[in-house]
């Protein structure tokens, strides 16, 4: 089964393939092209899994429960509890923060074409922001007293952006059920009473109220109406078949029920064109992308040489050229400088490391594809910042804060009664027997250890 707080994941035939315990109730996942899944948990944790369930990186205090996104350069877009906005590097580095005035515990987002993130939630408010972090526009969806919620965000290849708007508790008034279109510069274009959208080919945009689905063309006028019989409450997700498929409840038996019918138009091919992003819900706008963000070279010395390698990654469903592969240190060069990628297929670059010094270096390697630039980072004989040096563990399960020698040395005491002398490089040098342990507020105050002195500010 299924552990509680568990993020499973299940093979085709629904054996589960593994779990990853998150230690508190988890959200909803977003897919990397590179298998990376994204998610949020309820004690404020945003992590990243590999594709074999190992944690790749965690942020506290983010956790959004509802999915995060991502944008044709492989950002990670999440939205936290603090109602902030939160940018995200592939490798979990924060890369800016954008405040908003509304409550984004319940949350949707949407990246365009261009690279810009749209983001709605619990508030009258629908922001469009640049992807340097900065405002690009904001629409208010009705008047202050009005408590509404944006449920969907979608953007057409033109960047008019389509939203469904839908009373959060308090008076119901249907006049705020509504679908909108905005233009480009969040201006707006026309707006329906209906709510639940599907954005299909040419901008045309299928509309759910009640029981009947209506299909409205770009400037918001009618098409053909759909009668869905007995169906009420209803979600919305078309294919590029043809086909859309609702789920809600029947009037009649009170059950929750999914149904798939005729649509009559296709899936649009547009920058983000439904809840999810595609028929997968993956959250992710990166159809190109790499297996790897960085590579690392160790132990190897002056004029010697190393290599390692990554794929292009391509999800499109057409080939593909990627150009200008880039090495921006000359300790490290690529091959091939461009090759084509079939579609949904990958292309491995090799990338050599020959040193001519005993240091370390760090470089990159970028490509472009499809007018999008994406960069994989290289380390050779270093460590990233940040990484892990050593660590060391003791038979408590508290630890004092520790000092620091002039050369080195660690210092600490710990409640297994012991007062630790720990090396530069992670091994042990020595350990004293003390008894102090009737006091265990010794380990919740400023440093007990003086270097010099070789005495504890407290009971030692």
């Amino acid at each position: 089964g299924v552990q509680t707080c568990a993020l499973p994941i299940f093979d085709p035939d629904g054996s589960i393939r593994w779990q990853y315990n998150a230690e508190a109730a988890v959200g909803a996942t977003t897919l990397g092209i590179d298998g990376t899944i994204y998610c949020g948990s309820q004690n404020g944790n945003f992590f990243a899994l590999n594709p074999d369930g190992t944690l790749k990186w965690k942020q506290q205090g983010i956790g959004p429960l509802n999915p995060a996104v991502i944008s044709p350069d492989g950002t990670i877009y999440a939205a936290g509890w603090d109602n902030m906005l939160y940018a995200i590097s592939p490798s979990g580095i924060v890369k800016w923060m954008f405040e908003t005035d509304m409550n984004l515990g319940s949350n949707v987002l949407a990246v365009g074409g261009d690279g810009a993130v749209y983001l709605g939630g619990q508030g009258r408010t629908l922001y469009a922001i640049n992807p340097d972090g900065t405002e690009r526009w904001r629409y208010t969806t009705g008047p202050s007293n009005d408590n509404t919620h944006i449920e969907e965000i979608f953007v057409a290849e033109d960047n008019t952006v389509y939203f469904s708007n839908y009373p959060w508790g308090g008076e119901h008034i249907p006049e705020n059920d509504f679908i909108a279109a905005l233009n480009a510069d969040g201006s707006l274009k026309w707006k329906k009473n209906k709510y639940r959208l599907a954005l299909g080919e040419n901008n045309t945009l299928l509309g759910y109220k009640g029981n009947v689905f209506e299909m409205f063309d770009a400037a918001g006028a009618s098409i053909q109406s759909i009668s869905m019989k007995n169906l009420s409450w209803s979600y919305v997700s078309l294919d590029r078949k043809g086909r859309v498929v609702t789920s809600g409840v029947d009037w009649d038996t009170q059950k929750s029920i999914v149904r798939m019918n005729g649509a009559g138009i296709c899936l649009a091919d547009a920058p983000w064109p439904l809840i999810g992003h595609d028929t997968r819900g993956t959250n992710s706008a990166q159809t190109i992308g790499s297996s790897s963000t960085e590579l690392m070279f160790s132990g190897v010395g002056a004029g010697s040489r190393a290599t390692a390698s990554f794929d292009i990654l391509n999800r499109e469903d057409q080939e593909i050229t990627v150009t200008d592969i880039t090495s921006h240190n000359p300790v490290f060069s690529a091959v091939p400088l461009s090759t084509v990628v079939p579609a949904g297929g990958k292309q491995t670059v090799t990338v050599t490391f020959a040193p001519s010094e005993n240091k370390g270096y760090r470089g990159s390697i970028s490509f472009m594809a499809n007018d999008i630039m994406m960069t994989v980072d290289l380390y050779g004989n270093m460590r990233k910042k940040g990484e892990e040096l050593w660590s060391f563990e003791t038979g408590g399960t508290q630890i004092s804060t520790p000092a620091i020698g002039a050369d080195g040395t660690v210092y600490f005491l710990s409640s297994d009664n012991h007062l630790y002398a720990v090396r530069a490089d992670g091994t042990e040098k020595w350990r004293v027997a003390v008894h102090f342990f009737d006091d265990v507020s010794v380990f919740n105050r400023a440093p007990c250890i003086e270097i010099g002195r070789a005495s504890c500010r407290e009971r030692v």
